[in-house]
């Protein structure tokens, strides 16, 4: 199926194509008119364009009749984005950039999304490239982005990680990758992200809701994940290595990448590995369901994992648009930590001498992805295609560890999820002040399980979804918008039953685990906000929506050991869809050397579900408690403070302050997983040069607090706030000609001891790691091969 759409994309460009013989060409200057050379002029949707000169001018010819996004950027100075509408050749332009000492002013500033520039949204959008992503990296692209505004990190261990967006999470928070939702089993607080970091050239991350464009599941927050732009021109050719290692845990990984485009066909493959030890913790003993059991050498047994990627991708790019072919393939092997598996045993805690070895009770999940993105000039306007297939495939394996259980193998739980997506998007530009976003989108599931444990129901479900977007800029600083979208779904769970055996293995009965369900869905949710720039250093935006959220399978119809949240987890089949109605906005205040941003924000659900104790304990083997998902009304509100001060040319600070409210408006009861109150202040120092060797050097210094978490639900404990300090730095140099970065950071600089509140290991009171030193080493390379050829 995903072929044949390609197939039609491309019989589609061809019958509408059209010569291409327009030109744009004109001049760019600072505001005194003084030239800027070396300044990027290109169309967002081709991809192609061309620098300036010495003298500032520019030149793109061989354009296509149509509308673009055009993007001016330039080293040290605002960038900017123009909606044009070419229908005859234009020159003599003229772009004036405004100097900016800010580092903000180096990424990119147009949604991925809607097509349109940062400041004409009227939500809060952060959107980082990868210079950004290489200098932070920490091996976990969720960790990684921790640093922006409102997002936080659900973790387990050192390889698993989930976002969180202003305290929501699991399948409230949407992540799209290469235009195709990542699904997976996101609705489990052990499930981590399958997507490798080094695949990531640009994020943008979208605080609050994206229903109207995204669908149902966006009514936290969006991550939009890009790969880098392909070779654009006939002969190029690109290369990277990336080499990271960890004092903590022993990590070590790689990445490697090779790119080309060859007679106008574009290629990339990329590899990578990485591996680590045990998670090592500055704890000797943890509390387990009230056993208080001992951690040896400091480290949790079987903790140890690794990861295997691999990716390729295959595009065309013409001045009609581009089409290109994904491929990944995410591996991930980690081990459960035995002392929170089942009943608590000493025994099974005792060192066995290897701490790389991943024995049982272990999990490996593979996601396997095919998909296609297409932008395409139909009728002078934009048509986006995202086709896909993903295949999901979860394991657990263990021994049978509680009466009733027998099988031929360690197979304890497998979880086998095929996605098929289709998403169509339209943009269409009447003039300069009014365009509209229509699209429409589907997406089929089928879930099938094995195993002799049970936690879901097999089942196949339905989606469908249309939406229409306006935009109308009733003047250049002043922005509009509407929109509204109608779902439907449909979900066909599976009765399950599972046998009752006696200690010889003799079926003594059949348990009922779920029943058999058909539920049909169908919600309207809508949005509108506005974008006000009331001068050069003032903005405002505000934005309202009403959305909703399909129950998933694991809120209806779940009945078994979580193991992963050591708890007995169980469905309601009776539970509603989520009906929420949500305000944010932002107020901006910038000049040449400082911005501060404010972003409040309030949601009220009707139905709220989430996950609650029900007082009563299981019958299964080795569980504990029951936590049952129910309803109720619920409230969140908070909001994120930015300042942003360049000090002089070389300094530097950045500061970020962020605070969330979540409460069940019943029982008057904070709901879980609600990050704590922080505040972070990174002191920045960074110097280019024009040497041979040396090309530019960095450093930071960040000081983190997070205040007390006593804002808990029932059985979730508090936690103490804590403060920390992280180092950074890094050099980029040249050897013959090759450039070079080689990074560093430590983090913990004081070895604190301390309680990470959205830690799954915080529920069995283990500590944080310590001190944590990060290498990384980026090689980047690029050349053409016609230039390899003429001495030839």
């Amino acid at each position: 199926m995903l072929f044949f759409f390609l197939f039609l994309v491309l019989g589609i460009v061809e019958s509408y194509s059209q010569k291409a013989n327009l030109s744009l060409s004109g001049f760019i200057s600072d505001p005194k008119g003084e030239s800027i050379p070396g300044a990027a002029v290109y169309f967002h949707e081709t991809r192609t364009g061309a620098y300036s000169d010495s003298m500032g001018n520019f030149s793109i010819l061989n354009i296509k009749p149509g509308t673009y996004h055009l993007h001016i950027d330039a080293l040290g100075y605002l960038s900017i984005a123009r909606t044009m509408i070419l229908t005859h050749s234009v020159a003599d332009l003229h772009f004036v950039l405004l100097p900016s000492e800010l580092r903000t002013g180096e990424v990119v500033i147009e949604s991925e999304s809607d097509k349109k520039e940062q400041q004409e949204s009227s939500q809060a959008l952060s959107i980082v490239n990868r210079s950004y992503l290489e200098k932070y990296s920490t091996g976990n692209l969720v960790n990684t982005l921790e640093r922006l505004p409102g997002v936080n990190a659900l973790r387990t261990g050192v390889g698993i990680s989930k976002p969180i967006i202003r305290g929501m999470s699991f399948n409230r928070v949407l992540v799209i990758d290469n235009g195709i939702r990542q699904e997976g089993q996101q609705w489990g607080a052990d499930h981590g992200l399958e997507i490798d970091e080094q695949n990531a050239d640009r994020v943008e991350v979208l605080r609050g809701p994206g229903a109207v464009i995204h669908g149902a599941d966006a009514i936290g927050g969006v991550l939009m994940i890009r790969q880098a732009p392909l070779p654009s021109n006939p002969g190029e050719w690109q290369s990277s290595a990336f080499l990271t290692a960890r004092t903590l845990n022993d990590l070590y990984g790689g990445s490697i990448m090779a790119a080309a485009n060859i007679k106008g066909i574009a290629w990339r493959v990329r590899a990578g590995y990485r591996e680590y030890g045990d998670y090592q913790v500055p704890a000797k003993t943890f509390n387990y369901n009230r056993y208080i059991l001992p951690i040896y050498d400091n480290q949790l047994k079987n903790t140890a994992g690794r990861e295997e990627n691999f990716s390729a991708t295959l595009g065309i790019q013409r001045n009609w648009g581009n089409t290109q072919v994904y491929f990944t393939r995410f591996h991930q092997t980690s081990g459960f930590f035995p002392g929170a598996f089942g009943i608590p045993r000493a025994l099974s805690l005792q060192p066995d001498g290897d701490t790389r070895s991943v024995g049982l009770p272990r999990s490996l999940t593979t996601h396997t992805k095919l998909s296609s993105h297409s932008n395409i000039l139909f009728r002078k306007n934009w048509l986006e295609i995202d086709a896909g297939f993903q295949q999901n495939n979860r394991r657990e394996e263990a021994q049978p560890h509680g009466s009733g259980q027998v099988a031929n193998n360690n197979l304890a739980l497998q979880l086998l999820l095929d996605t098929w997506s289709l998403n169509t998007r339209y943009h269409h530009h009447f003039n300069s002040g009014i365009s509209l976003i229509s699209g429409v989108s589907g997406q089929y599931q089928s879930n099938r399980k094995a195993g002799f444990e049970h936690l879901l129901p097999e089942y196949q479900s339905a989606t469908m979804g249309a939406f229409s977007l306006i935009q109308l800029k009733l003047h250049p600083d002043w922005v509009i918008n509407g929109g509204l979208r109608y779902d439907g779904g449909n979900v066909r769970i599976t009765e399950t039953k599972t046998l009752v055996l006696s200690r010889t293995g003799l079926v003594q009965d059949t348990l009922l685990r779920n029943r058999a369900s058909n539920r049909l869905f169908a919600n309207l949710s809508g949005s509108a906000g506005m974008a006000w720039k009331t001068s050069e250093e003032w903005s405002f935006k505000l934005n309202m929506s009403s959305d909703f959220r399909f129950p998933t399978v694991a809120e209806l119809a779940s009945n078994g050991v979580h193991h992963g949240t050591f708890r007995h987890v169980q469905g309601d089949s009776y539970l509603d869809p989520e009906r929420g109605f949500q305000v944010d906005g932002m107020t901006e205040w910038k000049q040449r050397k400082v911005r501060i941003s404010f972003t409040p924000f309030f949601s009220y659900f009707t139905n709220y579900i989430y996950l609650s104790p029900s007082g009563q304990f299981s019958t299964l083997p080795e569980s504990g408690q029951i936590y049952r998902y129910q309803q109720s009304p619920a409230r969140f509100w908070g909001g994120e403070s930015e300042i942003e001060w360049a000090l002089t040319k070389n300094w530097s600070i950045h500061s970020v302050f962020e605070y969330v409210n979540g409460l069940n408006s019943y029982t008057h009861i904070p709901l879980p997983f609600i990050p704590p109150g922080n505040a972070s202040l990174e002191l920045q120092w960074d110097k280019s040069f024009d040497q041979k060797f040396l090309r530019r050097l960095f450093g930071s210094l960040t000081f983190h607090a997070f205040a007390d978490q006593v804002q808990t639900d029932r059985n979730e404990r508090p936690t103490p706030g804590y403060s920390l300090y992280h180092l950074s730095g890094g050099i980029h140099f040249s050897v013959a000609g090759q450039e070079f970065r080689f990074l560093v950071q430590v983090q913990n600089l004081t070895n604190r001891a301390y309680l990470n509140h959205l830690s799954r290991y915080r529920q069995l009171e283990i500590p944080e790691p310590g001190r944590n030193m990060i290498f990384t080493l980026s090689i980047p390379l690029k050349g053409d091969f016609r230039e390899s050829t003429k001495g030839d």
